[in-house]
């Protein structure tokens, strides 16, 4: 699935946060942000390949429009997106990720959204086509 993804954040509860509802949340206080499983599960394989965060690429990455990737190598333009079945089916869910597609590529990014179950089934096969897309 070539694309991108979630737009805004709500504060929840962290027993939400884990359920991959959220991408913020507060802790002591502070604003934290917290990857999903299926990010987490990207975030292990990009290290297991030996990409270095911060420096290859980045996690949570912010762009215009309050949009946040799930991951980015802003060097190439290239936005990941991994998007959680639940979250990302729901019609304005849809709505919205169009239209973050459609500004990404506007700005010359090349978009790449996975879809949890990918992720979950094939992890190393995503991550080879993001990698496919560095070249």
């Amino acid at each position: 699935m070539v694309g991108s993804g979630k737009v805004g954040c709500g504060l929840v509860r962290s027993g939400e946060a884990r359920q991959g509802k959220a991408r913020f949340s507060f802790k002591g206080g502070k604003l934290k942000n917290f990857l999903t499983n299926i990010e987490q599960l990207m975030m292990d394989e990009f290290v297991k390949r030996g990409l270095r965060k911060g420096i290859d690429f980045s996690s949570q990455y912010p762009i215009r429009r309050s949009f946040i990737l799930d991951f980015a190598f802003p060097e190439e333009k290239i936005a990941i997106e991994c998007d959680g079945e639940a979250w990302h089916s729901d019609p304005k869910a849809k709505k919205r990720d169009g239209f973050k597609n459609y500004i990404l590529k506007k700005e010359g990014w090349t978009v790449l959204r996975f879809w949890g179950s990918q992720i979950e089934q094939d992890i190393k096969g995503c991550v080879d086509r993001i990698l496919e897309a560095r070249i």
